[in-house]
């Protein structure tokens, strides 16, 4: 299967700014890197805005960037189809950034990052409650509102970077087949409608598939494809 390069040149040669290796974001920079990187953008009617500094929110997985005026403002999800962030190529998925780790002809093998609740559960995280205490939507919006940058000046916000508690996080392998977003798990997999469970076993028996590795989560993207387009 041919693999595609769409969201990995659109930008073609970018500035990159390192970042420490022991990096993790924190409530007073709830951002997946350490440094806004320069980067591209892409809009879903094809406009191109270029050289601007961009960064994640671990939170909610908005695109965020620093505006004209020194202030980090947050882009409308509505319209974002894709960025370069650095080196790293992104995708809107339903209005939350996921990094492209491979794309092929028949779909993305991407990696999202979020806060890890299950870990944040075992911490109180103020106002006098842990988040095991809270159900999804009120911890979403409790979140949105706490790590909130939006407006602020980027240079206080640097100031304050290593101030806040550090907001434990996870990854997670997915598959992209046209607008279905799949886990790349066993489970989901042999779960998933349209796919045979009989050959699924059998496939991954046969091609060991490791699930945190993108040659392997590249042949199973090509096997479920096949599976869906069955239909």
């Amino acid at each position: 299967m041919k693999k595609r390069f769409s969201l990995i040149v659109i930008g073609a040669l970018f500035a990159f700014t390192a970042f420490s290796q022991d990096y993790q974001p924190r409530e007073t920079w709830p951002f997946i890197y350490e440094s806004f990187q320069t980067g591209n953008a892409r809009t879903l009617d094809g406009t191109l805005v270029t050289d601007a500094p961009f960064n994640v929110a671990v939170h909610d997985g908005t695109l965020m960037y620093v505006g004209k005026d020194d202030t980090i403002m947050r882009c409308d999800m509505t319209h974002v189809y894709a960025a370069m962030l650095g080196e790293d190529p992104y995708v809107n998925v339903m209005g939350r950034m996921y990094k492209v780790l491979s794309e092929l002809d028949c779909g993305m093998v991407l990696l999202g990052t979020e806060i890890d609740t299950e870990a944040q559960s075992k911490v109180n995280i103020g106002y006098g409650i842990s988040t095991s205490t809270a159900s999804s939507q009120s911890l979403a919006l409790m979140m949105d509102g706490r790590f909130d940058t939006m407006g602020r000046k980027i240079q206080q916000t640097e100031l304050d970077k290593f101030r806040g508690n550090v907001l434990p996080t996870r990854q997670t392998y997915y598959l992209r087949i046209g607008a279905t977003l799949i886990p790349a798990s066993k489970q989901e997999i042999l779960s998933l409608p349209g796919v045979d469970k009989k050959e699924a076993n059998a496939f991954l028996k046969q091609e060991r598939i490791k699930w945190k590795e993108v040659p392997s989560l590249e042949k199973l993207l090509v096997f479920v494809s096949t599976q869906l387009n069955k239909q």
